[in-house]
């Protein structure tokens, strides 16, 4: 009946950031939070997410993967990390979801539906105040602009130039430093671009290729509308 610990960090503006174990099978973020002595005074809640890693939720519990955890716990405890580059950082990336989280309401509503309860290897990141917006994408000068409130989604892409004349303005997006992200919405005429928020990033894609016909694709149709042509003219002859 032995199992392992199972440790989950926690990052950024927090009193005394590290490794934890998880104290149970209830263990919320609230609780991390408050055994890590809480928020430090830069701390922007807002931005706060959770780095889970794929197939987590996929439990197993053969010898092997004990064991294998059990390994993996040690090494953590023994070992000084080191800097990442940038593969490493890309591939951890592919293995990770970013969870958006509210961490306001958590706090204030501790153990709700929005609290989630920890799995091994989760990592709470904290993030400190952020003061900038990034707009990248297809725009005529992708930057990194101050941050302003009450300031407009368009009026951040015209900061950085404009539309590009490949643009495919009605699928702009935002991706919030929590994690979240949100799309532009339309209604008749009109397109609802979501608001912006400190540390987010407004991303303008490109317009989907339209490829032409090919010549077998002319050739048949062609011959389609012949062959449809000459049934009529027969018919009413």
């Amino acid at each position: 009946g032995y199992t392992p610990q199972q440790i989950v960090k926690i990052e950024g503006e927090i009193a005394f950031p590290g490794s934890y174990a998880i104290l149970s099978k209830e263990e919320r973020i609230s609780s991390l939070i408050e055994r890590a002595g809480g928020f430090a005074p830069y701390a922007y809640i807002e931005g706060a997410t959770l780095l889970r890693k794929k197939g987590q939720e996929k439990e197993d519990n053969t010898q092997e993967n004990q064991l294998r955890k059990l390994k993996k716990v040690d090494k953590e405890l023994s070992i000084i990390e080191t800097e990442e580059n940038t593969e490493d950082k890309k591939q951890k990336e592919k293995n990770e979801y970013r969870v958006g989280i509210n961490l306001k309401r958590i706090m204030n509503n501790k153990n709700s539906y929005e609290d989630l309860i920890l799995k091994e290897d989760d990592v709470l990141i904290i993030p400190s105040e952020k003061q900038t917006i990034e707009i990248k994408g297809l725009v005529l000068a992708p930057s990194l602009v101050r941050y302003e409130r009450g300031k407009s989604t368009k009026s951040y892409i015209n900061s950085a130039g404009g539309f590009s004349d490949n643009a495919q303005k009605r699928s702009v997006y935002v991706m919030y430093s929590n994690g979240d992200v949100k799309g532009t919405k339309k209604f008749l005429f009109f397109r609802s671009y979501p608001k912006v928020a400190p540390g987010a990033i407004v991303i303008v894609p490109e317009k989907p290729e339209r490829k032409g016909m090919s010549a077998t694709e002319t050739v048949s149709i062609t011959t389609a509308i012949t062959t449809l042509a000459v049934l009529i003219y027969n018919t009413f002859k």
